[in-house]
């Protein structure tokens, strides 16, 4: 099914949701779901590429620099 509801997204400028859906007999409210699945999806790759990247600036700590230099008693 995946494949028809990328098939829909890429199309639906030129043919139209409605019509795609009626022609690939697929419910509407399916390819609205996908859709927001695949959103979400995105949402969750891109927080948890932005936390690796965080914590790899922080040379491998979850502390911030303020609470690493005050264990170090700066």
């Amino acid at each position: 099914m995946t494949g028809l509801y990328r098939f829909i997204e890429a199309e639906k400028t030129t043919f139209g949701v409605a019509l795609l859906c009626r022609l690939l007999k697929v419910a509407r409210s399916s390819l609205y779901a996908w859709a927001e699945g695949e959103a979400a999806r995105r949402r969750r790759q891109e927080a948890t590429r932005s936390t690796a990247s965080g914590w790899n600036a922080s040379c491998g700590s979850a502390a911030s620099p303020v609470s690493r230099a005050a264990g170090a008693g700066l």
